[in-house]
């Protein structure tokens, strides 16, 4: 889910749904296995919806949850944030929580 002020937000789907390059997360070798682009929404509850529609509909379960900061869970410390691009990349570290999903 991205947020972005309203002026951006038509430039940035048009963007994503005609990329110049080709789009990857993170990696080269990472390229996504669905489109980038599922829709604009108003509502972070409805753009929620949309991709659990679309985990259903490709029978994906999560296993666990990342989130941002300290929680219940395990806590790890990531190097991931970039602070400097080009020959001599830095990292600074940022904490997560891993959430282990429910069992049902």
């Amino acid at each position: 889910m991205l947020q972005v002020p309203a002026l951006w937000v038509s430039s940035i789907a048009e963007a994503l749904q005609r990329p110049t390059w080709d789009l990857y997360l993170g990696r080269k070798h990472c390229a996504p296995t669905e489109f980038i682009y599922q829709g604009t929404f108003a509502e972070a509850e409805e753009a929620k919806g949309v991709a659990q529609a679309l985990a259903n509909t490709k029978q994906l379960v999560a296993d666990y949850q990342v989130q941002d900061g300290e929680h219940e869970g395990e806590i790890l410390t990531l190097m991931d944030v970039p602070v400097q691009f080009g020959e001599q990349k830095r990292y600074r570290d940022r904490r997560v929580t891993v959430i282990a999903a429910e069992s049902t």
